[in-house]
């Protein structure tokens, strides 16, 4: 079986905790590492009046949502 084989070798383990559980929280993590820690800078610099927040990290933060989604998830 060579699907089989290469699952074993790739540490590819076929459960509802790793594909759901862990994958959910992982997705949570990438959430909060772009999108509230975004939001909160960007509070932040409206407050205090520092526009780089606002203007270029808070941008930032919300386009790379989906990448750090998929990062966490593979890590």
């Amino acid at each position: 079986m060579v699907l089989g084989e290469f699952l074993k070798r790739k540490d590819v383990k076929l459960s509802g905790k790793r594909y759901f559980v862990d994958a959910l929280g992982a997705m949570a993590l990438g959430m909060f590492s772009t999108l509230i820690t975004g939001s909160i800078l960007n509070m932040i610099g409206e407050r205090v009046g520092i526009s780089f927040l606002s203007e270029v990290v808070w941008p930032t933060a919300r386009n790379m949502a989906g990448p750090a989604i998929g990062v966490a998830i593979a890590y």
